[in-house]
């Protein structure tokens, strides 16, 4: 189906149906995608267990005790693959900065570093796979991650709890912003981001309540994590290069690249503040409060669920 709750479904039924799509894609990558292009594969793999820590987030307070076990089992298989895709990373973050500034610079201006990192990815890739074979401990660790998953205390779970969870993400970005304004640091900006990244996932989720409006809103969160997530890419390179000494050596053309990486993050924090500023501008109570009431327009124009999913704030 899709990664988004259903008209006529409840809170529980959809909770655990977008969970278990999340998880049977991620198991198809694992143990198939994985043999066709292990990068790739591995990245859609993160891709879905954030998805699923977003979902748990937005019925964190019915889920009490359960949110913290699941949310560090996917927490953490996530992290067990994470060497893998932020080798392959700095290869695309070399390449987006080039193609960026290609008026200004030789095209093979940096292939030395280039050649470098595509090694070390490629080197890491084949450890941690083919030595190592993290994908099967992970296989393992998701395959009971997903019996467990029936098994989630939902039954209660009614708009409150979406509430809550919405607020309380949405909250967390909302103070991110400001405190990305105070000290745009590259923690700050990096927290920020993952705060609007569940953020946009909630959206998705809840699309169903008015989905040309939320589908742009989702579009805009989308772009401002983006500019976040290039800006800590270039950060994570910039001090990959620096500490990696004898794997890249010393050119004046790293100079000239240092400086392209700055200036470019230069623009992407610029960027970010302009769209996030306007992403949160309203307070908190007031952006949860206009989500109420999509809800309550939404749940009218359809049959009512029974009451025990659908009780009144």
């Amino acid at each position: 189906m899709s990664f988004y709750l259903q008209n006529r479904e409840s809170i529980a039924a959809g909770v655990r149906r977008i969970a278990q799509e999340q998880v049977d894609k991620a198991l198809f990558q694992l143990t198939q995608g994985v043999h066709q292009d292990p990068s790739e594969a591995i990245h859609d793999v993160r891709k879905r267990f954030k998805k699923i820590r977003a979902l748990l987030r937005l019925v964190r307070d019915q889920l009490g005790k359960v949110y913290q076990r699941e949310n560090t089992c996917f927490r953490d298989m996530g992290r067990r693959l994470a060497a893998v895709r932020d080798a392959q990373v700095r290869v695309e973050t070399l390449n987006d900065l080039a193609d960026h500034f290609e008026a200004a610079i030789a095209a093979d201006a940096f292939d030395q570093v280039q050649q470098a990192l595509t090694r070390y990815h490629l080197s890491t890739r084949r450890y941690l796979l083919a030595e190592e074979n993290v994908t099967d401990a992970v296989l393992s660790e998701l395959q009971q991650a997903q019996a467990r998953i029936a098994d989630w205390p939902l039954e209660q779970a009614d708009r409150s709890v979406i509430k809550q969870g919405l607020k309380r993400v949405y909250k967390r970005g909302y103070k991110g912003l400001s405190a990305a304004l105070a000290d745009p640091s590259v923690e700050n900006l990096h927290n920020w981001r993952k705060r609007a990244k569940y953020l946009r996932y909630h959206l998705r989720i809840l699309k169903s309540l008015w989905p040309d409006y939320l589908k742009d809103y989702e579009d805009y969160l989308h772009q401002l994590t983006d500019y976040l997530g290039d800006d800590h890419d270039l950060a994570v390179l910039n001090q990959f290069i620096a500490s990696q000494p004898q794997r890249i050596q010393a050119s004046e053309n790293l100079a000239a690249l240092q400086g392209l990486m700055t200036e470019r993050q230069r623009q992407l924090k610029a960027e970010a503040i302009r769209l996030g500023q306007r992403l949160y501008a309203e307070p908190p109570q007031a952006f949860v409060a206009r989500f109420g009431t999509y809800w309550q327009l939404w749940r009218r124009e359809y049959p009512r669920l029974p009451l025990s999913v659908e009780s009144a704030e």
